[in-house]
């Protein structure tokens, strides 16, 4: 574990060192004692022996481990919050904090809802909020201990708390009733079983809780509960319902569980019995008896008859009817009033007594009936003559027999029978018939016995043989016989009767009567019997004559309580096979006498808390009885001895006094149940109740305080006390748990269940000599647990356990070179926490010193010191106890010689190199300098300053600590290093003061910090079609003020322009270098499948900050098809009499090609002297009169025939040839050739002598103008002069000190001089749509034709015609292709420089109203200024001339008044330096008149020409304009014409100042637009460059030259 090495020092001193090995670990060995000998080299050699006692100190290096991997822990849902659920122990082998133990509930990977809490000392784990088993049965803790360590130390362990469940909820009852309607209702024709309601009881609770008693109170027995399970319950049909006797039955469903003590619940509701039709109507009596006399009209009332049927709804609407039994036309009801009345007369003679039969019959399904006779006596009036008895004959028919049957002959002498009449009714005479001749009775119509059953006929003989004539009568009787024709029946289908149960054998018990149509014996005789029935022994027996119904056998409603029987009535008919039968059914209901006694079917063993209140529900006695009604109501009572009473009605069991189970623990109580029947019956059960404990008593402990004395080496875990508690509860309420509640500092803990005192960790009395503290018993109740306190003191006795401790070690003292002996120079102190000789300190050196003695603690000088020899003493001090053994501490004392300031401050580095990004924050810290200074005190104390390199104060520096912070923001593009140089001064004073120096190399990092950015927003690129993939189209750059990498900027295309411009993939046909920008086809183009491009491009560097831009790339046209004429010969006839221009044909080519390239000129292919073509319509006009040869005969010769061209406007373009033949045959024949001859030789005479008559007209001309040169230049410089005085005087007054030269060309940008003549209206603007006009093939274009008519080519004496022979034809017939009046002759007249002046000043004002709109303005200031300047009689084409000798109008020179963007900075505000940027934000070009568009356009600059030589070109070239066609062809790109510059002086830029930032030349296409000359007149206010940039495409300051009139050449002027 150790080991010694030796070491050699300067003086041969030899040196042990003594080195550790190996690991140490106090918790296996926290002290060593070593024994070192040393040996020296002589013989026999000497030794020396040494003890070092090494004690190893304590390091944080063991977590808390606890005595238990997993805990599990008890505790009933109700307990009481701060209730301790168990205690956690875990143990650090650690000394002092490092071994303090500490508790806690890992709340975020459990009990999220902290329903624990943990004392973090003592482990004790409590409720901190209530439980409830049903939402959690048990829940698992993680509880952590960490020590109290600088690096703590964890450990977890895992809890598992289980949740005690207490009958806490009542039972749940859902009732779901099973009817259509989901109503509680119940058909009263439902049969016994049939299911009313679903029943589901639950309960949260577990165990004996969840077992539910349910039972059902009310419904008269008509209901009853079947279980499906547990806690399924159907409520059924028990019994008949008869809907007419109770239509609404209170039923109430209870559920109680079987804890302790039980819960319970109740749900009462009505369930309504709904109709059937089940009852006949019932008349109020059966037999009515009523008289009417016989002499009663028809319609006389004889009854009103009323039945009632106890059904409702439609089955309660009852129906009469009439059945007369002998006659049926005699009475008839009312069906709905049941009135009877008369419809026929009555003869009391014939029928005396009537019979009826009236029906009641209700609506329902189906329709029941039920009868009653009315008896009708028809009284006698005296209304027939006296009857003679002898005059009578009887006959007798059988029933059906055939008609025309004879069956009896009446006869008498010399009598006619006339006439046969019916006795007793009238209307039925027709049933016979009489020969009057025979006197032969027949059948006119079949009889029927049981209609009527006896006839009697009265015949009338009538003697004519004498008047007046006599009458004679005879009675004939006929008797119908009967026959088996009808079946019998019952007046009901179906009927229920109802009898007492218990009654003897032989009791009646219904009479069945059916009914047989027949009128006579035996066919209207019957005989009953029973035919089946529900049972198989059926205790019933039928009269077979009467259809009485008897019992044979006693009845029990309790065994069966409803028969089914069906009886059959059959007659006696004399045949057997004639015999017919009837049935009915019968329901016997079995009546309930008060037979049976009360069951008890509650427990007979109940319990109850002694804490019960007065009043509460104790138990619930349950007591059934099998009758039903009054028979089956039971009522309870008890004899509980004043303890308890009964509820009568429910059985619910209360208690009247408080109950203390102490005194009494049980009860038993008689409890009496009877009916309500008659007689009554009753039956008794024996209730035995527990009293059940409640924690009504706290725990006692045996003494009121405990006192004991240890000594403090007791061992751990060694018992100390033994507390004593009991409680007089029982169960765990009578259990006792211990526990402690003060804190007894981890020292102690107390057995929970034996209260045994024991110790926890080693006691020391020097850290507590006492101990007071409280134990606590508690019992074990799950419902508020009681506990009780006791006082315990515990003395720790002493033992020499401490050895003394150093109050400071080390020790360090400071002594002066001139300190005197034996003087103090420190003092060192120790305390032994010991009592008596154990705490006694004695203080020693630990090796002899002879410099230094000590005496109670006191370190005294005892010899001088020499600091240059030492400057530094360590000392070891031993301090001694008394005790036995004794025991012994050291400290070191550290003596230290003070020093003078004699060392300067030193740097640990004399350069420091850093690097700081350029984005940190201010404030930041970047470095630290330190140095040290070997002196002390306030010589060390070092200071710091930057002496140089922060001239900005980028940083700034603590003068204490050496930070250097960053004090303003860097910017790596404006400083990429700093150099600071550091001072270091020490603290002494300023004379004496030493200081050192130190670089700083700060060196700051580039961050991304600036984003890319196009100098434009917009790009407009072009390559001509056909060109292979991998071309070279144009190239970008983007601008990036970062350097390094994030100044490299990578290019990629984003994305077309916008999703209406084209499809996506567009942007696929270009590629971009992603390093150069350079942008490349990807394939070859088509012009005429597409001809533009547009795509957005995107600049991004290294820090993904990006820029982008939009790019179109226009694909310029090739010339790849030739012309094609269709047809390729054109054949066309002179008309008769035709003229000199009219058109005789046209001919027509297309060309493929798009854009200029498919643009179609025409031309001949050889000039000729009759004909020309239009070049853009292709019409062939005659040009001069055609004659054909007089007298010609061939054919041949009346055909001219040329060649017509068709190409493009481009040079070198393909062509193609069609032949055109004009047949001229309708022309005039021409002179013979000597006529033509003579002719052709006068004309030339006459034009060789006009042509020497003009050269020498223009001879003396020119030399007359040469004489008046000199005059007029003088003239012109004069004025000039006078104006340019004038204007710089002007210009003088406005802006101060700025003067500006004004040239000629500068006044006419501002005044237009030209003379527009014949011109109506100058500010009319063309008629033209500006998208050129394309009427047909065969329409020349109309603003061709308006410039053709312009009165400016009238004139012909401009130079612009006299340059007519160079300009290429443009293709129009009789067109000399002039471009404007630029050239035309117009008077210019000078004025006074003072007019001059008021007309520059006027131009001036103009201007700076702002240029926009005034045409009439400009116009008017024209016309005034040419007044003017006419008066001073010079042509304009003379100073014209001059002019152009050394100079050409630019570009730059258009009338800034006409709306240009050039018009919005005046004069005044360019030599302010100022701009109207309202003006230059709502620029827009304004259009002209389309008629003086060459005008304008002839003053276009073109840059590119070559300067000619002055003296050859004194007159400047006009380039032709490019073409204007009849057809506007899409696509087509304005190709302005391009005239000459020739200056030979400084060409000064317009724009002098931009508003804008400057860019690399590239024009934005968004502020340059491309202008057309045959859509619309723009190039007047349009530049040639871009408005916002310099010619140059760099801003700055203007660079006008100005040049003295003396360095102007002969042909110079300026004004």
């Amino acid at each position: 574990m150790f080991r010694l090495e030796y070491r050699s020092g300067s003086n041969r001193d030899l040196s042990l060192d003594l080195i550790l090995s190996g690991k140490l670990d106090r918790e296996s060995t926290d002290f060593y004692s070593l024994g070192i000998k040393a040996f020296d080299g002589g013989n026999p050699p000497k030794t020396g022996h040494l003890q070092v006692d090494i004690v190893v100190l304590d390091e944080n290096d063991n977590p808390p481990v606890f005595n238990q991997a997993k805990y599990e822990a008890l505790v009933w849902e109700n307990a009481p919050l701060t209730a301790s659920v168990c205690q956690v122990y875990a143990t650090d082998q650690d000394l002092g904090s490092n071994g303090n133990v500490i508790y806690e509930i890992n709340h975020r990977q459990s009990d999220p809802n902290e329903l624990f809490v943990i004392d973090n000392r003592t482990g004790v784990i409590s409720l901190n909020k209530p439980l409830d088993y049903e939402n959690q049965p048990f829940h698992e803790l993680i509880i952590q201990a960490r020590d109290d360590g600088a690096q703590p130390e964890y450990s977890s362990t895992f809890v598992l708390v289980k949740v005690l469940d207490i009958n806490d909820n009542s039972p749940t009852i859902n009732i779901m009733f099973l009817s259509e309607s989901g109503e509680p209702e119940v058909s009263e024709g439902a049969s016994i079983g049939d299911y009313v309601a679903r029943i589901s009881v639950s309960d949260p609770d577990l165990g004996e809780h969840l077992k539910v008693h349910v039972s059902l109170e009310g419904g008269d027995g008509k209901f009853t509960l079947k279980p499906s399970d547990g806690f399924l319950y159907f409520l059924c049909v028990n019994g008949s319902l008869d809907r007419e006797k109770l239509d609404l039955y209170e039923l109430r469903v209870v559920a109680s569980d079987f804890g302790v003590p039980p819960l319970w619940s109740e749900k009462t509701f009505l369930v309504t019995v709904t109709d059937i039709n089940d009852s006949p109507p019932v008349f109020e009596q059966d037999i009515f008896t009523v008289n009417v006399s016989e002499a009663a009209s028809r319609g006389t009332a004889l009854l009103q008859v009323h039945a009632k049927d106890s059904d409702e709804g439609i089955s309660s609407v009852v129906y009469y009817a009439v059945v007369n039994l002998l006659d049926t036309y005699l009475f008839a009801v009312d069906s709905m009033s049941g009135l009877i009345t008369t419809v026929s007369p009555l003869d009391h003679e014939t029928q005396p007594l009537i019979h009826l039969l009236v029906v009641a019959t209700d609506a329902g399904s189906p329709p029941l009936s039920s009868t009653a006779t009315i008896t009708v006596h028809v009284e006698d009036v005296n209304d027939n003559e006296p009857v003679f008895e002898h005059q009578v004959y009887k006959a007798s028919v059988r029933e059906h027999s055939p008609v025309g049957s004879c069956f009896l002959q009446v006869s008498y002498t010399f009598v006619f029978l006339t006439h046969l009449s019916c006795v007793k009714y009238c209307t039925r005479l027709v049933h016979f018939g009489v020969d009057r001749s025979t006197g032969d009775l027949h059948l006119a119509y079949e009889l029927d016995y049981e209609t009527a059953s006896h006839y009697l006929l009265k015949v009338q003989v009538e003697d004519h043989s004498q008047a007046p004539v006599r009458n004679t009568a005879v009675f004939v009787s006929v008797s119908v016989e009967d026959i088996n024709d009808h079946s019998p029946w019952f007046l009901d289908d179906f009927v229920v009767i109802g009898i007492q149960e218990n009654l003897p054998a032989g009791s009646r018990v219904y009479t069945f009567n059916a009914k047989d149509g027949d009128g006579s014996l035996p066919n209207s005789a019957l005989r009953y019997q029973v035919t089946s029935s529900s049972m198989e022994e059926t205790p019933f027996v039928i009269d077979p004559v009467q259809g009485t119904l008897t019992t044979t056998a006693l009845l029990d409603r309790e065994d069966t309580h409803t028969f089914i029987l069906t009886v059959t009535a059959t007659d006696q008919a004399v045949n057997l096979l004639d015999r017919k039968t009837c049935s009915l059914t019968a329901k016997i209901v079995i009546l309930d006498v008060n037979d049976n006694s009360p069951v008890f079917v509650s427990s007979h063993i109940s319990y109850v808390m002694e804490d019960a209140e007065v009043g509460s529900l104790v138990h619930h006695t349950i007591a059934q009885d099998k009758d039903e009604g009054r028979n089956g109501r039971v009522t309870y009572n008890e004899n509980a001895g004043g303890y308890f009473v009964i509820n009568s009605t429910t059985g619910a069991l209360s208690a009247t006094k408080a109950l203390d189970r102490e005194e009494k623990c049980n009860y038993t109580i008689v409890i009496e149940a009877r009916d309500l029947g008659t007689p009554q019956r009753s039956s008794t059960a024996e209730l035995r109740i527990t009293v059940l404990d409640v924690n009504d008593n706290s725990p006692e402990f045996s003494k009121t305080h405990y006192r004991t004395s240890v000594s403090e080496d007791l061992a751990v875990g060694s018992e100390v006390l033994q507390l004593t508690a009991t409680d007089k509860d029982e169960g765990s309420n009578g259990e006792v748990m211990y526990s402690l509640i003060d804190d007894t500092f981890g020292m102690f803990t107390i057995s929970s269940s034996t209260g045994t005192l024991m110790t926890t960790m080693q006691l020391d009395r020097e850290t507590k000599s006492q101990y007071v503290f409280r134990a606590v018993a508690n019992d074990c109740s799950t419902q508020g647990p009681r506990s009780s306190t006791v006082n315990v003191m515990v003395h720790i006795e002493d033992i020499n356990d401490n050895a003394p401790v150093f109050i400071q070690n080390p020790v360090n003292g400071q002594v002066s070179m001139e300190t005197a002996l034996n003087q103090t120079i420190a003092t060192v102190r120790a305390d032994d926490s010991d009592l008596g000789q154990n705490g006694a300190v004695v203080f020693s050196f630990a090796e002899p010193n002879l410099l230094f003695d000590i005496n109670l603690g006191k370190l005294v000088l005892c010899n001088p010191l020499d600091r240059e020899n030492t400057m530094n003493y360590t000392l070891v001090v031993v301090a001694s106890d008394r005790g036995t053994p004794p025991l012994n501490a050291s400290a070191v004392v550290s003596v230290t010689v003070l020093d003078a300031n004699d060392n300067p401050p030193v740097f640990s580095q004399l350069e420091y190199h850093i690097q700081v990004s350029e984005s940190i924050p201010l404030g930041s810290r970047l470095t630290e300098v330190s140095a040290h200074d070997p002196d002390e005190g306030v010589n060390a104390e070092i200071k710091f300053h930057i002496v140089s390199g922060n001239d900005k104060g980028h940083f700034r520096l603590d003068h204490r600590s050496g930070a250097v912070e960053l004090n303003q923001s860097l910017d790596y593009e404006e400083n990429a290093k700093f150099t600071l140089t550091i001072q270091a001064t020490d603290g002494s004073s300023m004379g004496s003061r030493k200081m050192a120096f130190a670089v700083l190399f700060i060196t700051v990092l580039d961050e991304n910090d600036n984003s890319p950015y196009f100098m434009f927003p917009a790009m407009n690129c072009s390559i001509l079609e056909n060109q292979a993939a991998f071309t070279h189209v144009c190239s970008l750059y983007a601008v990036d003020h970062d350097s390094g990498p994030f100044g490299q900027v990578t290019y990629s295309i984003l994305s077309p322009c916008s999703v209406d411009y084209g499809s996506p993939n567009k942007k696929e046909v270009f590629a971009i270098d992603s390093l150069t920008g350079d942008i490349y086809s990807k394939q070859t183009f088509d012009y005429e499948r597409e001809n533009r491009y547009c795509f957005v491009v995107q600049a991004k560097d290294k820090g993904d900050q990006t820029a982008t831009i939009k790019v179109q790339v226009d694909i310029e046209s090739v010339d790849e098809f030739s012309p094609v004429f269709t047809p390729t010969e054109y054949y066309f006839q002179l008309p008769e009499n035709s003229e000199v221009g009219q058109s005789i044909g046209q001919v027509s080519a297309i060309d493929n090609d798009g854009g200029v390239d498919g643009v179609l000129v025409y031309s001949l292919a050889e000039s000729s002297r009759f004909f020309s073509v239009n070049r853009t319509s292709g019409t062939v006009y005659l040009t001069s009169a055609v004659y054909r040869k007089k007298g010609s005969a061939k054919k041949r010769e009346d055909l001219i025939e040329f060649k017509v061209k068709a190409s493009s406007p481009k040079l070198d373009s393909k062509s193609e040839s069609c032949i055109v033949i004009v047949n001229i045959s309708n022309s005039a024949e021409a002179f013979t050739g000597m006529q033509l001859n003579s002719l052709t030789i006068s004309l030339t005479i006459s034009f060789v002598v006009f042509l020497l008559l003009a050269i020498i007209l223009v001879g003396l001309i020119l030399r007359f103008r040469r004489k008046d040169v000199k005059v007029k230049t003088r003239i012109v410089d004069s004025m000039a002069t006078s104006l340019n005085h004038s204007i710089s005087d002007t210009l003088e007054k406005s802006n101060g000190h700025r003067q500006s030269t004004i040239v000629l060309q500068d006044l006419a940008e501002q005044v237009d001089i030209s003379d527009k003549k014949e011109v109506t209206n100058p500010c009319r603007h063309s008629d033209s749509s500006g998208r050129g006009t394309a009427d047909g093939d065969t329409a020349e274009d109309e603003e061709i034709k308006m410039i053709n008519e312009h009165p400016c080519r009238k004139g012909s004496g401009s130079a612009l015609s006299e340059r007519a022979s160079r300009v290429p034809d443009s293709g129009i017939p009789q067109d000399s292709d002039q471009l404007s009046c630029q050239s035309e002759e117009a008077d210019l007249a000078a004025t006074t420089t003072a007019t001059i002046a008021d007309s520059s000043e006027s131009i001036y004002h103009f201007k700076e109203e702002g240029g926009g709109e005034g045409c009439d303005q400009n116009y008017s200031s024209n016309e005034v200024l040419s007044r003017r300047i006419t008066g001073m009689a010079i042509k304009e084409k003379d100073l014209l001339a001059h002019s152009t000798k050394g100079y050409i109008f630019h570009t730059d020179g258009q009338s800034s008044a006409g709306a240009s963007l050039t018009s919005l900075v005046s004069v005044e505000e360019e030599l302010r330096g100022s701009y109207n940027w309202d003006y230059l934000m709502n620029w827009e070009p304004r259009f002209q008149p389309l008629a003086s568009v060459f005008t304008d356009i002839a003053e276009l600059q073109d840059n590119g020409l070559q300067k000619p030589n002055i003296a050859q070109e004194s007159r400047g070239i006009i380039y032709p304009p490019p073409l204007i066609t009849s057809v506007a062809q899409p696509g087509i790109r304005a190709v302005p014409p391009r005239l000459p510059t020739f200056t030979n002086r400084a060409a000064f830029p317009k724009y002098t100042h931009s508003p804008l930032t400057g860019n690399s030349g590239l024009t934005p296409s968004a502020m340059t637009p491309s202008f057309s000359p045959s859509l619309s007149l723009l190039t007047m206010q349009t530049p040639t460059s871009s408005p916002v940039v310099s010619e140059t495409g760099i801003t700055g300051p203007p660079k006008r030259a100005t040049l003295h009139p003396s360095t102007l050449g002969e042909e110079e002027m300026q004004v």
